[in-house]
């Protein structure tokens, strides 16, 4: 059973879709009804995540973030929520069977309607949170926030952590997308490890707002937790997800862009298509549901015919203009503004579209611009680190450019191509700034460029203080590419813009518009965030603040490094311990004496130095007679002349000052002996020792419990001493035999030579740099965060040329039947983009039926629920079964087999039933009847064996007449065919002279002109669901055809 729930999608509806069955099977087709538009619902940002349930097994897809990072909703948001909720959550009129069997072991607010429900009520994040821990599986799409900006917070603080799929830019763009962001918000909000004040307004909204912001180091290691995959990498999952093969498909968009296929041998094929552009850019080739050639050439045969067709609909209704006639508007509105000594303001996002726009600006400044210089700017804190990824990358963009470095290479250093761009994204025209103060230093204000800042939605950052700055220059203009997310400063800038549009020139008519100039009217508040530097009071506070937490961490650090030392006290006095007792020993024996305060010869011992010895060895300190003395003192309890009582070191505060008796762990080493109950030493009481002769209650050890120090080995565990010398120089021979040049001959041998350390220059090159931020962010004057709001009224242009490269509406509506999906699910759009795909896709002859478009607060259930079983074949049934391949699978008829059980693996085996045997035996019992004759026996013999009906076959699959075709055309078969009609096929040498012509029937004979021995034209045709006529004169030709119609399907012998 497959179960889709939307849990994050742009659009809420408000108004319930009704079911209306249209196939032989009730409940799997979803019409809307009646009319709806716009309107009926409610935009928000763009965070994409859908639960998809596989049986058992939970997949989350895409678990995106909104640009501000926070999901808290307006009141009349909720109230639109609660209403779509009241009308229950599933879509279709009756439930598939097995539902409840297949998740009885969740919670009930965590599957089916309740989780509808709740996805419709609740905030992502909050509902996350609880459903973070049933996910097997995540799936991340593209490397924009509204794909992924939430798996870090997810992962680090949600408890998010299962397997999770990307291809390597998806990931290495990913992580640096949200490292901008997060890094830009905390630059205005203050990060959470930085001490840095507030003033009321900010505090306010601070704490009135929750941002889903976690730390960079969990951001970097939330990534290095993803696993990657190639595009056309079959991956088969393990553990629960056992029996899953996970594939990528190129969808274009952004760098890495990926479609997924998932394979699973109970419910199928299921296909996820969300964002994804069948136009070829710049940098990127089209999607592979084309097949157009690139990095996914030919794949389209592979993502057809899918059980379950996962697609986005959001726009459907939307016809994008050519791509020629945006590239001129957006370059000409660039040109003329520059030339005319103003300046360009274009916000973009931190990696997925910004390649694009980089590259069509690079290749414009080198033919319009290459002696003038007009700055081209990108502002950005992880910029640079962007463009050096995407260097590294170079295989996932277009062909061509795949290969051009290397034909550049063999063309040598043409004088011609010195000033041309040498490679791909080398982006020689565009200088790169961390922040708007770096580029207010390095270049001056009154000099005419084109700024590229991030975010893209103005809500915060470099591009909003820039829009701020741009409100009194009357010539300049801001060129959005994106609408902006709703709510945001930038969806308030496009609105006027296409309000100030004539009808046939607004977004999706397939125009451009125009630019335009804001009334006075129209002017909204915007908050700026600025830091400010303490002065006065406010700075003396924060010193004397500063200064407190550093005595409190001094103090902390002196108390660990005190408790250090009476660690390694104890590690140095266990020895000694054991010294002691062999002193007590060897004076009983006669070797040594304990009279008074005297002392025995092995007291004062020589022993071998403090490293480890052999194991059973011994190691001795060389002690003074007055440590010697005190030790024995304080063994018998003796000090201060009371015996046996409890009293303090002579010496305290020698070494930290501890009590000698009085702590309740060991401390120290002479604390090992004292006067006890339990553990009395016999020999000591029997000497007098500690008290009168005879005294039952004498002097015993107290046996230290904790802490343990474990003892460390200089062998392995067979006894032998590694030579580590031995194996460095070998490892420095090997190094100069393969030529490393971190060998001797090399800079790290040179610098080893020198006395020096070496160090790899790209870690160097980032080390200094990471130590120069510290630097620089330890020098930064004290200062807080300041947040004033400005009437904004700017009296510049707007313009708003689209470059997001998605697909429009129609390449929705004439690539997604090409595809010939068994099921489609539309997601993502508002209700009127959903009924306009329906109505389009159900008036295509030969498109399936059963199409859904679920809302948030839905779900569909598709399929009944399947158990799958892992079995082992036996040698003697892979013998006699014959496999026919179908698709990814091979699959065979198995009449009468049982099951085995074996002690050595848990797995059952499936074994053939032997009559062979059987008829063996009752063979040999006739033969030595002696009652009856040879001749009479055979009869008998022949008349009870079993009489075996003839087999059928049983053809898997659906001949798809194009498919067929093509199969003609390739080796053995070699057969010309052309369609004749509506699902009638011609094959032969005359099918070309038939073509059209051929009768009502489908068939018909012709001559090739010139042939010897012309063979007769056969005809396929597809009558009706399962059946499949071949009509022709028998011969070569006809049993050629055949055979390939027999090929387009598995066979199974029933």
């Amino acid at each position: 059973m497959i179960t889709i729930t939307p849990l994050s999608v742009p659009w809420a509806s408000s108004q319930p879709f009704a079911s209306t069955s249209t196939s032989s099977e009730p409940g799997f087709s979803l019409i809307p009804n009646g009319t709806s538009n716009s309107a009926a619902s409610t935009e928000r940002p763009k965070a994409l995540a859908y639960l998809l349930d596989i049986d058992n097994v939970r997949i989350l897809i895409g678990c995106g973030a909104p640009e501000n990072f926070s999901f808290q909703r307006k009141d009349a948001d909720n109230e639109g929520d609660e209403e779509a909720a009241k009308r229950g959550a599933h879509v279709t009129e009756e439930r598939a069977q097995g539902e409840d069997e297949m998740q009885s072991d969740l919670p009930e607010r965590l599957r089916g309607e309740s989780l509808a429900r709740r996805a419709c009520t609740e905030n992502f994040d909050t509902l996350l949170a609880d459903l973070a821990p049933t996910i097997d599986l995540v799936l991340l799409c593209h490397s924009t926030l509204s794909h992924l900006g939430l798996y870090s917070y997810a992962w680090a603080q949600l408890g998010l952590k299962c397997p999770a799929f990307a291809t390597l830019p998806v990931s290495s763009m990913g992580r640096l997308t949200v490292l901008e962001a997060v890094a830009g918000w905390y630059s205005e909000l203050g990060s959470p490890t930085e001490k840095i004040g507030r003033d009321e307004c900010t505090t306010s909204e601070h704490a009135r707002i929750r941002r889903c912001l976690t730390s960079p180091s969990s951001i970097e290691e939330s990534f290095d937790h993803i696993r990657t995959v190639r595009y056309l990498q079959p991956t088969s999952l393990d553990g629960k997800l056992a029996g899953i093969t996970l594939t990528a498909y190129s969808a274009g968009h952004s760098l890495g862009g990926t479609l997924w296929k998932l394979r699973s041998p109970v419910v199928g094929t299921v296909m996820i298509c969300l964002d994804w552009n069948h136009m070829r850019e710049r940098h990127l080739d089209g999607t592979a549901l084309i097949g157009a050639g690139g990095t996914n050439a030919g794949a389209m045969e592979a993502v057809r015919r899918a059980d379950v067709l996962l697609a986005d609909c959001e726009r459907a209704m939307i016809v994008n203009p050519r791509r020629k006639d945006k590239d001129a508007a957006l370059l000409d509105l660039v040109h003329n503004t520059i030339r005319s000594g103003h300046n360009v303001l274009m916000p973009v996002d931190a990696s997925a579209r910004l390649l694009e726009l980089l590259v069509l600006l690079d290749a414009h400044w080198a033919y319009a611009y290459p002696n003038v210089k007009f700055p081209l700017c990108l502002i950005s804190q992880n910029g640079k680190e962007v463009l050096e990824r995407a260097r590294a990358l170079m295989e996932w963009t277009t062909k061509t450019w795949a290969a051009k470095p290397n034909e550049e290479t063999d063309s040598g250093n043409k004088k011609k191509g010195k000033d041309s761009m040498s490679q791909p994204l080398e982006f020689k025209y565009l200088r790169v700034f961390s922040s708007l103060e770096a580029m207010d230093t390095a270049i001056p204000a009154s000099v005419a460029k084109v700024i590229l800042s991030v975010p893209l939605s103005l809500t915060h950052g470099p591009s909003r203080a820039l829009l701020a700055r741009f409100e009194k220059n009357v010539e300049d203009i801001v060129i959005l590419t994106q609408r902006g997310e709703p709510g945001s400063l930038g969806r308030w800038l496009y609105d006027r813009w296409e309000w100030g549009q004539e009808e046939g020139a607004k977004w999706g008519r397939s125009a451009v518009g125009k630019e335009i100039r804001l009334q006075q009217d129209q002017t909204c508040e915007i908050k700026l965030c600025e830091r400010a530097l303490l002065t006065g009071t406010e700075l003396t506070e924060y010193l004397e603040a500063e200064q407190a937490a550093k005595d409190r961490e001094a103090a902390q650090k002196a108390l660990r490094a005190r408790t250090k030392r009476r660690l390694e006290a104890d590690e140095e006095e266990a020895q000694e311990s054991d010294s002691d007792v062999d002193s007590d020993a060897s004076s009983v024996d006669g070797q040594g004496d304990i009279d008074g305060l005297g002392m025995g010869a092995g007291a004062t011992g020589e022993a071998p130095s403090d490293g480890y010895g052999e194991p059973g060895g011994s190691r001795k300190r060389r002690r003074t007679a007055l440590s010697s003395e005190r030790d024995v003192r304080m063994g018998l309890g003796l000090q201060d002349g009371r015996a046996g009582g409890y009293a303090k070191e002579a010496d305290e505060g020698a070494e930290g000052g501890t009590s000698g008796l009085s702590y309740d762990i060991y401390l120290r080493g002479s604390s090992a002996r004292a006067t006890n109950f339990f553990g009395a030493n016999p020999v000591a009481a029997a000497a007098g020792a500690g008290g009168r002769k005879g005294e039952k209650y004498g002097v015993g050890v107290r046996y230290r419990l904790f802490p343990v120090v474990e003892r460390k080995r200089r062998v392995d565990a067979y006894g032998e001493t590694i030579d580590i010398s031995r194996w460095l120089e070998r490892g420095r021979e090997m190094e100069e035999l393969a030529g490393d040049p971190n060998s001797a001959n090399g800079p790290a041998g040179a610098a080893t030579a020198r006395g020096e350390r070496y160090e790899d220059p790209a870690i160097k090159a980032k080390r200094l740099e990471a130590e120069k931020k510290a630097k620089e962010e330890a020098e930064r004057p004290p200062a807080k965060i300041v947040g004033r709001t400005i009437s904004f009224q700017p009296t510049c242009r707007f313009a708003f040329v689209e470059m997001s490269g998605l697909a429009d509406g129609r390449a929705l509506k004439t690539l997604l039947p090409q595809l010939l999906p068994r099921r489609l699910v539309l997601v993502g759009g508002d209700e009127a983009s959903k009924m306009d795909a329906v109505k389009s896709f159900s008036a295509i002859e030969g498109m399936t039926k059963e199409i859904f478009a679920p809302s948030l607060g839905q779900f569909i259930s598709i399929g009944e629920l399947t158990t799958a079983y892992t079995l082992n074949l036996g040698e003697g049934l892979m013998t006699k079964l014959k496999f026919s391949k179908f698709e990814d699978y091979e699959v065979a008829n198995v009449l009468e087999a049982k099951l085995r059980f074996g002690m050595e693996s848990n797995v059952p085996s499936l074994e053939l039933l032997s009559y062979e045997a059987d008829g063996d035996k009752e063979s040999e019992m006739n033969t030595n009847d002696e009652s009856t004759g040879a001749t009479s026996g055979s009869i008998q013999t022949l008349l009870k064996r079993p009489t075996k009906a003839v087999s059928s076959t049983l053809f898997i699959g659906d001949l798809h007449l194009a498919s067929l075709r093509a199969l003609l055309s390739t080796p053995p078969f070699r057969t010309s065919s052309e369609f004749a009609g509506q699902g009638s096929l011609i094959c032969g040498i005359g099918a070309w002279q038939l073509g059209l012509k051929s009768s009502a029937s489908g068939t018909a004979s012709s001559s090739a002109d010139g042939g010897e021995n012309p063979e007769p034209s056969v005809s396929v045709r597809k009558e009706s669901k399962g059946n499949v006529l071949v009509e022709g004169n028998v011969g070569v030709g006809f049993y050629r055809v055949r055979d390939a119609v027999y090929k387009s399907f598995a066979r199974v012998d029933t």
